[in-house]
Formats: C-alpha cells, structure tokens, sequence
C-alpha cells in the first residue's frame, strides 16, 4: 500500500508538486521500518572502521547502507524478536524526541550530544585509543547512573 502512495509523490516531485517537508516525511516513514532502520544501523557501523582505517570503500559501503534505508524495501515483514525490540525501542526514543518541545534542556543535550559525536569522530580519525577508551568509560559510567536512578538507589 505504500508504494502507490511514495510512486504518486515521487511522480508529484517530478512535475514539482511535491515540497521538501513532504520528501522528508516519506524518508521519515520509511526510516521508523524495521528493516530500514537495520540497514541505517549497519551504514552507521561501517562508518565507525572506515574512519579508523581511513578507508574510502567503508565509508561507501555506509552510506550506500544508510540511502538504501530510505528506499522502498519489499521484504518480507521482520520476525519478533530481541532485535526487533531494540528497534521500536530506538524509534519509541526518536519520536520522543522529536515531540518534545525546545527548551534549554532539551539545548543542553543537544549540545552535548553533538559535542560527544564530534570527539568521537575526531579520536576515531586520529586513532586516539586513549579518548575513545576514556569515551567508552563515560558510556558505562552514564549507563550505571541511568540504572541507579531507575532503580531508586540515587534520588
């Protein structure tokens, strides 16, 4: 059913009746997929050596991974499963976010987060074991002050 509607609105951009935001939705519908997003999950690993190995056919293979999540995929639908948990779970958190209005919180993390992915691409490039390990060590640290918070052992 969701051909039809992404051939009509690629065939609308064709003919330039179709806008951005609507380009951006269809990719959004299509990226929430289970195997979609499995795909961008798996661009976004090879992305991860390609940078530690300074490899161009990596970084290919990502991105072609993480295009090929935003197309039509006509497999067959993903079983129920540990993984398939993970997904809605990642997508449940996108949405989430996304609903949740722009407050200084919300700036805050935002900054943080894009600052933590900054480093980490950097030490990656250049080969930093010593900040990657320091930034898989505050990564545990957070996971075991997230699980202490809703556990009730921290207030």
């Amino acid at each position: 059913m969701a051909a039809p509607v992404a051939m009509n609105r690629v065939g609308a951009y064709v003919w330039g009746m179709i806008t951005p935001r609507d380009l951006l939705d269809l990719a959004l519908v299509r990226h929430r997929q289970p195997w979609n997003m499995s795909f961008q999950l798996a661009g976004c690993a090879f992305l991860v050596p390609a940078l530690l190995l300074h490899s161009a056919i990596l970084v290919s293979l990502g991105l072609i991974l993480v295009g090929v999540g935003f197309m039509n995929l006509r497999l067959a639908p993903m079983r129920p499963g540990r993984w398939h948990r993970v997904l809605d779970s990642v997508v449940a958190a996108e949405v989430r976010w996304l609903n949740t209005p722009m407050n200084a919180r919300k700036f805050f993390r935002t900054v943080v987060v894009l600052g933590l992915f900054t480093v980490a691409v950097w030490a990656l490039w250049a080969g930093d074991m010593a900040m990657l390990s320091l930034l898989v060590a505050m990564w545990a640290v957070y996971l075991a002050y997230r699980y202490n918070r809703t556990t009730g052992i921290d207030a």
